[in-house]
């Protein structure tokens, strides 16, 4: 199968050369540092038990590829507005695109057949742009479990995890999603189909909302926030705000929120996304993560004083972090 992978930070990188070294077609998009680094080191991963590394197919073109099969977009969410434009030379009736963007997404109410249908967030999708580049019926959408990072030489290192959940968002059981979680688990990953990806979406997101602005806000890892009683506390109250968003658009979010938090200081010593991205002077995923689900509230009318009051004071030091 011929893949292309756009967004060659963490995620992207593990996943391409995952990928490569089964020696399926992998085309990695980058650009600037990073096409460079790639380029001329190729990619290598650090894990516990292994170290792996190769040199997959990288260019800085999207016209050089061509159409492919499956698409991953690996940006972060706020970027895909910039890509979006760019898509149409690899994309045609037949391409799968994968979304990985942590929280809500952009196609999250198409084929819901809630009250809510097709509504468009304007923290996510204002006027329903991103659906101009990207077909609804061929998204699948994906949660992401790999705690992977970039350490300071370009090198990725793999924490913990190799699980990758992905389902149609229209629901359906079909040949490329049967066909893609077949590869992914040949790759390493394990894989699997859900009837429904909003269900697992929303017990990611129940971690990401409090652990990611949190960990950036404090400079911790998942395993300090849970150890200490003060923050252990305080994620009681995020996620309950958030598990009442979530009853209102009738998912079913499959562990209890004490089980949520136990099951994130179990993943020990690990930088959230928001943290690394701090780090590294980059905007942080801000909107999909806390602000689509305070604008969800609004229209709910139900109250989240909580998320709300990270969310003003993770968007103040992304203000100031990204100057």
């Amino acid at each position: 199968m011929k893949f292309a992978i756009i967004g060659s930070g963490a995620i992207g990188g593990f996943i391409a050369l995952k990928l490569h070294l089964i020696n399926e077609e992998v085309h990695l998009i980058a650009r600037g540092k990073t096409f460079d680094v790639i380029k001329n080191n190729g990619i290598k991963i650090i894990s516990e038990n292994e170290t792996i590394e190769g040199y997959p197919y990288i260019t800085n073109n999207f016209n050089s590829i061509g159409v492919v099969d499956y698409l991953f977009l690996t940006v972060k969410a706020h970027n895909i507005a910039e890509i979006g434009p760019k898509l149409a030379p690899l994309i045609d009736k037949n391409t799968s695109i994968i979304s990985t963007q942590n929280g809500i997404p952009w196609w999250y109410f198409h084929y819901t057949n809630s009250k809510y249908e097709n509504l468009n967030l304007s923290s996510l999708n204002p006027k329903g742009i991103i659906d101009s580049w990207i077909p609804k019926s061929q998204i699948i959408g994906s949660i992401i479990y790999p705690s992977v990072i970039v350490n300071k030489t370009g090198i990725l290192e793999h924490i913990e995890g190799n699980r990758i959940s992905i389902g149609k968002i229209d629901n359906l059981k079909t040949k490329s999603t049967l066909d893609l979680a077949t590869i992914l688990n040949k790759a390493g990953f394990k894989t699997r189909i859900q009837n429904d990806i909003r269900n697992e979406l929303w017990l990611k997101l129940l971690g990401n909302i409090f652990f990611n602005p949190v960990s950036a806000l404090t400079n911790s890892t998942l395993e300090d926030i849970v150890k200490y009683k003060l923050t252990n506390e305080l994620a009681y109250k995020v996620m309950d705000e958030a598990y009442s968003i979530a009853n209102n658009l009738d998912v079913k979010i499959p562990v209890s929120i004490s089980k949520r938090i136990e099951g994130a200081g179990k993943v020990g010593k690990h930088k959230t996304s928001m943290l690394q991205d701090l780090e590294t002077n980059r905007s942080m995923e801000i909107e999909p993560i806390l602000g689509s689900v305070i604008e969800l509230a609004q229209l709910m009318q139900i109250k989240t004083p909580y998320i709300e009051t990270l969310y003003a004071c993770i968007k103040l030091l992304d203000k100031n972090n990204t100057k």
